[in-house]
């Protein structure tokens, strides 16, 4: 591992993963699985709708209308019940192995005894995606071979009869289930590189955005299928099967924006090394108190030897106390006059840098209005109430979107778990996190864009 995150906080990854494995959006897809595979089982134990149950139905009416021997006839009834509940039974084992699993990753997600997440439901689930790859393969090859032997066969008697029409479907069907298979093929490849994947993010606690598109295209254009599938259940009042078919097409299309998401978190963790340290380091950091979301906190720094006399350490009200016989204080009107500063003052949003004072500017770039930064916490969104600069002709914009903070002489923004995100120069940066800023950069607020300037 290139490096863990501050203990201070626990391993980000990790926590991400488990707060995705206990998500409504998890939830909602491990339930909608359950509903298939339960509706799926009762749908095969009963028979459904097909043609021999409807044959085997009507069994004792054929009885009484043709003479049929009773025993032969509840012999044969009992014998076909026996044989498709079996094969019910064994059909759903998958099924039911990947709602095992799914529900082990949840409750992992939950467990507050270990930082690591149990990875034993996501391997079940890996092994049934192997096992469905064999069978797709091995489904693909017995086809075409069919395919194949009845082309050779009909070739051998084209000269007694015109079977060219029948050549042109063969060749056209063994084309479709080629692709058709093909495709599911490398589904269930890629969807095991995914497992994998979320095992390693899992098990080592480094993020790993490598999820595939394909898999996620994949599993919309399978929802689908099955919506298909649902509706023509309903025509045909097949209770069982609608409410099978809806549950798994709802898991599918469930599932694709739980892979979108997850892949998004683990970009954004990737694009912030700041939130690591070297492994090494972490045996001797002090630890940190932990501060609160909206909160930041101001650090000061030990004075020089020519200012210690004179000066004060920052308040962490943010509001500096200094004593010297240059300075005055009005306590009726709350002004201040400062001789001279250090590296860590911070007054109305300034501060100084290299023994120079600095001041932040924010230029909106679809208007062209620029704004100080005038505080140490500057906070901006949309709600005229809670922000200081407001934004109120946007809608992409949150009520409070970003927070602008000054801290020891540098300035940094954080995302207040806004909608649209907070981008630094097109990059995404994670919530609650104070990302540090210089002059020049750009910051966007949705589709907000504004230009950093210090000087």
């Amino acid at each position: 591992m290139e490096g863990m995150y501050n203990q201070n906080k626990g391993n980000k990854v990790t926590k991400c993963v488990k707060e995705m494995l206990t998500s409504p959006l998890f939830l909602t897809g491990a339930i909608a699985y359950s509903v298939y595979g339960l509706f799926e089982l009762l749908s095969g134990m009963t028979g459904g709708n097909s043609g021999i149950s409807s044959l085997m139905n009507r069994l004792p009416e054929m009885r009484n209308m043709y003479g049929l021997d009773y025993s032969a006839v509840q012999m044969y009834i009992s014998g076909y019940n026996t044989a498709r509940v079996a094969v019910a039974l064994l059909a759903s084992i998958p099924a039911m192995i990947i709602i095992a699993g799914l529900w082990m990753m949840f409750a992992s997600g939950k467990s507050k005894t270990g930082r690591s997440v149990n990875v034993t439901g996501l391997t079940m689930i890996r092994v049934i995606v192997i096992i469905r790859l064999v069978g797709a393969c091995i489904a693909l090859a017995f086809v075409e071979i069919v395919c194949i032997s009845a082309l050779v066969i009909i070739g051998g008697e084209a000269g007694s009869y015109d079977g060219g029409y029948f050549i042109l479907l063969l060749i056209l069907a063994m084309i479709i289930v080629a692709v058709v298979y093909a495709l599911q093929i490398i589904f269930y490849i890629k969807l095991s590189s995914v497992i994998l994947s979320v095992k390693s993010v899992a098990v080592t606690g480094k993020p790993d955005a490598e999820v595939s598109r394909y898999v996620e295209i994949f599993c919309y254009l399978a929802g689908g299928a099955a919506a298909l599938s649902a509706l023509m259940s309903l025509v045909r009042a097949a209770v069982l099967g609608f409410l099978a078919n809806a549950g798994l097409a709802t898991a599918y299309i469930v599932f694709a924006i739980f892979l979108m998401k997850y892949r998004t978190n683990m970009q954004m963790l990737q694009q912030n090394p700041g939130m690591m340290i070297d492994p090494a380091q972490a045996l001797y950091q002090p630890p940190v108190q932990e501060q609160p979301s909206y909160q930041p906190s101001y650090q000061p720094q030990e004075q020089p030897a020519y200012q210690s006399s004179v000066q004060e350490p920052l308040q962490r009200s943010y509001q500096p106390s200094y004593r010297s016989q240059e300075q005055s204080y009005n306590r009726e009107n709350e002004t201040t006059v400062l001789p001279y500063y250090n590296e860590t003052s911070v007054l109305s949003g300034q501060f100084v840098s290299g023994g120079q004072m600095q001041l932040v500017r924010m230029t909106r770039q679809k208007t062209g209005e620029t704004f100080c930064i005038s505080k140490p916490s500057f906070w901006i969104g949309k709600d005229p109430a809670n922000v200081d600069y407001c934004i109120s002709d946007n809608s992409a914009v949150s009520r409070r979107h970003v927070l602008v903070t000054i801290q020891n002489g540098s300035c940094y923004v954080r995302d207040n778990h806004s909608t649209n995100r907070v981008y630094i120069n097109g990059q995404v940066i994670m919530p609650d996190t104070d990302t540090l800023v210089s002059n020049g950069d750009r910051v966007r607020l949705g589709d907000e864009e504004f230009v950093v300037s210090i000087g």
